[in-house]
């Protein structure tokens, strides 16, 4: 201690080892000397066999100091030691790295040497760690959450920063770093970080094995036990141990739910172990995944505090500089000018999130990389490579188009798809995946993106597939600043939610005992859409992934047939009874036929016989004879006529059994069907019998239930205004009072993101054509679009002056149309949010706005009781369609753009000629507002909404006249009635829906 503070300079030797432990202190101290007031030099001395990677162990701050080499056998170096010991030299400093910057990975302990500039946030850290055993790193992706964690607090917890100060003698506890990841096995995640802690100690392989043995599948349950391997088989009396559980936000998205509560509580358990051997535990979390959290009480309720929680700010703009020159100095550019211009170039170009911080470092190691092309300028490479924004970018498309070939380029998809998910509060986020998930020729690939020479765009981990080793990209900015992976993924959208439910699904029957695997298989809609992704994207599926898909079509084909064998069975039994009644009728009408036949003889017998006995007799009793046969006669028609009046009566019954029959047969498989032939059954008059009657309701009331909602979208926490399909129907989007929108997958009802960014309301949301974006509209008086894939906002549409209550894409996607209660619609540039025009001529609020399938016109519907046609290119008022006798609520074209249809408060839609404005018809019988009309795809009907809680379809050709059937109106691809009566060989089945015969009450549910 005497020698220290009498000093007037400090040496350190870095041998081939580093800097041995038991003078770490003597280092800090004499770091500690060498700033401030009254400094002192401080010199490194780098014997012959130290290399850049043996001066890790020192601390940060020593690495920025002048050094020498192998002063010993060098007379210059040693002349410069001497100098430096005198203080009369302030030379460049040795190079002490060839790689001052790492890109877009986060920094780990190894790199701890060129970690600066979050010297202030590493000190908070440690000061809540004195204070509390367990505490989260809370920020934005990219802010360098994991970087603090491993290459800042990491070292300094080794360097014993958490012992007591005021202790006396030495202080000879043990202080052990163990780093994991959960991913979607958090148990497997910790085996791999004990392995990889024990691994760096030399362990030996036998030793690592039997760590490992003490982290079996259930080895949370007894917190002792795990709690001896992170240990690592250092003793517990003297050991302090740091947890690191990077990513921490994958256990709550990745990991499946029944494994989340037991590790979230191994964590807690391990946390409150204070004597012998201590534990510290270290979460990193994205800040948009932190309320995740809330489920599990005893965790969040330990976050709440503010001093268990270190949220990461944007860095500093000192610590921004000291990152840049420091690391620069290091690897020996010596410049101090050019220096501080680029830091002051990084500073002025990084943004204001924290998360830009990734793309600095990106932009950095890409300059570094490049320099000697620019004559060593870095400057001239920052420019070159784009600057903060563009770095990663260009290096990713410069190497997917001029260093990869034509095959590995049509194989990059099938790579990055399974390297990312999409995430459960919105956007897409990286995966870590496993090197078994991919074949040969990706995996040779993923090597080469890995790699200096291909940009460093994924992290590849050692071992092999059968030692589940790991691929994942960079950085999750690489998936957002590559504009062509976003392209990739957003037109692949469909497929790749696609993918994760079948890695969900596949994960889940790999996992089941044999027997009872095929309680996992896939089935329905959802087979149907793997099998066409298996068929579409084979290059994407593991192997795994394809036996699930061929098990779950060779299970339906098993059922298929079964189920073909028992309708033809059904169809037989109806058949066979359509068959006995027929033959019933024709025997009953032959009788009736005889029995006239033989009346008529009968009648010729006896005019003959009076005719031979007298003529006169044959005159007296003529007229009682021909008063006689009119009566027969009108007695045979009246039998006759029962006889036709029976048979009609058993054909209709005959009829009536076998669509019955037909309905009962369809009703699982195809409810939609089974209700179009229940419906068929139905009189075709209002005064016609009604046949089969309970048999027909019950069938259609079975029927009517199966059609009812498949899924309920549950999540939004306040009214729900709007919902829309995406073009390819396997997405819904919906907007709400809660002041987001949110996408939920059409297949299983799951919420895949939510679109947060509005400050009141959600009153629509609507896909674009191509159903890679969405545009919202809301009551804070504003439009935004949204990528579809990320949930990313895009850009606002800023410029009405009152609530926003529709907007809506034109069909090529380039523009989009606004209404407003500013009495306005406007029209927008969907690619630059630039507004076009503004459709003045309403005299209230406008209510809805869409354009014509041509996007050539626009219709708007207004508060003003009218609806009116503009041109899209100019702006300019077409015509008004007058005739409400209250607001026009909504308005829209027909399929083929020659009709609008409106809907209004005054309880009735109306149909126009959109080229003349004509009113064509008037559909009245709701009895409240109307508040929606939309033609079907080939615009013979239309369907209206209304506040009478009904739902009506109209002919949109000829009776405007519409049936009462309270269910959900929706256009779905299905047969008509006319097919299934060609396709079972029915007659005489008029359309439904064209107010021939109302439903029965029984039916208005």
């Amino acid at each position: 201690m005497a020698l220290t503070r009498k000093a007037t300079a400090f040496a350190v030797l870095v041998g081939s080892r580093g800097v041995i432990n038991w003078v770490e202190r003597e280092v800090r101290l004499g770091l500690s000397r060498a700033t401030g007031e009254g400094a002192i030099p401080f010199i490194l001395i780098l014997a012959q066999g130290a290399t850049p990677e043996t001066v890790s162990a020192l601390p940060p701050f020593a690495q920025q100091h002048q050094g020498v080499r192998d002063p010993l056998n060098d007379p210059v170096q040693f002349a410069k030691l001497i100098d430096a010991a005198l203080g009369k030299v302030d030379g460049p400093p040795a190079r002490l790295t060839d790689e001052p910057f790492v890109g877009l990975r986060s920094m780990t302990e190894k790199e701890a040497d060129r970690f600066f500039g979050r010297e202030a946030e590493v000190a908070e850290l440690v000061e809540d760690l004195r204070r509390n055993r367990l505490v989260a790193i809370v920020a934005d992706s990219g802010a360098g959450k994991s970087s603090l964690a491993m290459a800042g607090l990491a070292p300094a917890f080794r360097g014993g920063v958490l012992a007591d100060p005021a202790r006396r003698g030495p202080d000879d506890r043990i202080w052990h770093v163990v780093v994991m990841r959960p991913g979607g096995d958090p148990v497997a995640g910790l085996r791999r970080g004990v392995s990889e802690a024990a691994e760096q100690m030399a362990l030996s392989p036998k030793v690592r094995a039997e760590l490992r043995k003490r982290l079996p599948l259930d080895a949370l349950k007894d917190a002792d036990e795990a709690a001896y391997a992170l240990r690592c088989d250092l003793p517990a009396s003297v050991t302090e141990t740091l947890l690191i559980v990077d990513q921490f936000d994958e256990l709550l998205t990745e990991t499946p739910e029944p494994a989340r509560s037991p590790f979230i509580d191994f964590l807690l358990k391990l946390a409150a172990m204070r004597s012998p051997g201590g534990f510290h535990v270290v979460l990193t979390v994205r800040v948009d995944y932190f309320n995740l959290c809330r489920p599990y009480e005893a965790l969040y309720r330990q976050l709440q505090d503010n001093d268990r929680v270190l949220r990461l700010k944007r860095i500093s703009d000192a610590g921004l500089e000291e990152a840049v020159r420091v690391p620069l100095r290091m690897a020996g550019f010596t410049d101090e000018a050019e220096q501080k211009a680029l830091a002051q170039q990084t500073r002025r170009d990084l943004g204001d999130r924290p998360g830009d911080l990734a793309l600095a470092q990106m932009a950095l190691w890409t300059v570094w990389r490049n320099r000697s092309a620019h004559g060593g300028s870095l400057l001239k490479a920052y420019v070159d490579v784009g600057g903060v924004s563009g770095a990663l970018a260009q290096e990713a498309e410069r190497t997917r188009t001029a260093k990869l070939d034509a095959a590995e380029r049509e194989l990059l998809p099938a790579l990055f798809v399974r390297l990312v998910r999409l995430g459960e509060t919105g956007g897409v986020l990286r995966r870590l995946a496993g090197k078994d998930e991919f074949d040969d020729k990706r995996l040779m690939l993923a090597d080469k993106l890995a790699s200096d020479a291909y940009g460093r765009l994924l992290l590849v981990g050692e071992g092999s597939k059968a030692e589940s080793a790991k691929i994942e990209v960079c950085h999750e900015a690489l998936i957002t600043q590559w504009p062509w992976l976003q392209n990739t993924l957003n037109s692949a959208a469909a497929d790749l939610r696609a993918l994760e439910r079948l890695m969900d699904r596949a994960g889940r029957w790999s996992d089941a005992p044999v027997g009872e695997r095929d309680k996992h298989l896939a089935s329905g809609a959802e087979r149907e859409q793997l099998f066409e992704l298996r068929t579409r994207r084979d290059a994407w599926l593991s192997d795994p992934e394809r036996s699930f898909v061929e098990a779950s079509e060779a299970a339906f084909v098993r059922d298929e047939t079964e189920r073909q064998e028992t309708q033809a069975r059904r169809l037989a039994d109806a058949q066979a009874l359509a068959d006995a009644n027929r033959r019933t009728a024709r025997r009953t009408g032959i009788g009736l036929i005889a029995s006239l036949v033989l009346a008529l003889a009968a009648a010729a017998f006896a005019v003959y016989a009076q005719y031979e006995s007298s003529e006169a007799e044959i005159q007296k009793n003529a007229a009682e004879a021909a008063s006689r046969e009119a009566q027969r006669e009108r007695d045979a028609a009246e039998i006759a006529r029962r006889a036709a009046t029976e048979r009609e009566a058993v054909a209709r019954n005959n009829q009536t059994a076998a669509l019955a029959a037909l309905s009962q047969a369809w009703l699982v498989t195809s409810p939609a069907r089974a209700a179009k032939l229940a419906l068929a059954a139905w009189p075709k008059a209002i005064d016609d019998p009604p046949p089969q009657l309970d048999v027909t309701l019950q069938n259609l009331s079975e029927a009517v239930l199966q059609l009812r909602e498949r899924k309920v979208l549950r999540g939004h926490d306040d009214a729900v205004w709007s919902a829309a399909f995406s073009p390819d129907g396997t997405r819904v989007v919906t907007a709400a009072s809660d002041k987001t929108a949110r996408i939920w997958d059409a297949a299983t009802g799951r919420e895949t993101m939510t679109l947060r960014g509005h400050d009141n309301a959600v009153l629509s949301a609507a896909f674009s054509a191509n159903g890679t974006r969405i545009v919202t509209a809301a009551s804070d008086k504003t439009a935004r679009i949204w990528d579809a894939a990320t949930g990313r906002e895009i850009m606002t549409l800023r410029g009405h002056d009152d609530e926003v209550w529709s907007a809506a894409f034109s069909p090529d996607g380039t523009r989009v149309v606004t209404a407003s209660w500013d009495k306005t619609a406007r029209i927008w540039d969907a690619a630059t949010g630039r507004e076009i025009m503004t459709l003045r001529g309403h005299d209230d609020e406008v209510w809805s706005a869409a354009f014509s399938p041509d996007g050539t016109r626009v219709v708007t519907a207004s508060r003003d009781k009218t609806a009116r046609i503009w041109d899209a290119a100019t702006g300019r008022e077409i015509m008004t369609l007058r005739g409400h006798d209250d607001a026009v609520l909504s308005a829209a074209f027909s399929a083929n753009g020659t009709r609008v249809g409106t809907a209004s408060r005054d309880k009735t839609a109306r149909i126009w000629d959109a080229a003349t404005g004509r009113e064509i018809m008037t559909l009245r019988g709701h009895a409240d507002e109307v508040w929606s009309a939309a033609f079907s795809p080939d615009g013979t009907r239309v369907g209206t909404a209304a506040l009478d809680k009904t739902a009506r379809i109209w002919d949109a050709g000829s009776i405007p006249k519409g049936n009462l059937f309270e269910i959900a109106c929706a256009w779905l691809p299905d047969h008509d009635l006319t097919d299934i009566a060609r396709e079972y060989g029915l007659t005489n089945l008029e359309p439904i829906c064209e107010g021939k015969a109302p439903l029965p009450d029984a039916l208005r549910r």
